[in-house]
């Protein structure tokens, strides 16, 4: 059987602290990312997992937390690709949306299958599911 192997990463944001969310990131083993210049100056974001030495925990055990350290009217996005590492078999995707009251927004690389049916009327199981 295949490695499974997973990229997860942040996209830049604002924090109400960096050393609160530098603790964060420590606890659960994220790799922080500091926004040095252009529009991420000031941001910071966190790599979860990259595959190969950085394997942090899933964000569903410290979104509460980063929900709360966000500054008002930010958004952290989280994006996950999963993948078999020497074969196609298996490939899995999906975006998480956080903001800083605590509500939350995912989107399934799968739920196309769905969209598709559903805005271009065709019937279950066209297209073919992976």
């Amino acid at each position: 059987m295949d490695e499974f192997v997973e990229k997860s990463r942040s996209n830049y944001f604002r924090v109400k602290s960096g050393s609160e969310f530098e603790k964060l990131c420590e606890k659960w083993g994220l790799e922080i990312l500091y926004g040095e210049s252009g529009i991420r100056a000031g941001k910071f974001g966190f790599i979860i997992s990259d595959g190969y030495r950085q394997k942090g925990r899933s964000i569903h055990k410290f979104k509460k937390t980063l929900s709360e350290l966000l500054e008002e009217e930010e958004i952290c996005i989280v994006r996950t690709v999963a993948y078999e590492r020497d074969s196609m078999n298996e490939l899995h995707a999906r975006t998480i949306a956080i903001d800083s009251q605590g509500r939350e927004l995912t989107v399934d690389l799968d739920d196309l299958y769905a969209m598709v049916r559903k805005e271009w009327g065709l019937e279950a199981g066209t297209p073919e599911e992976l």
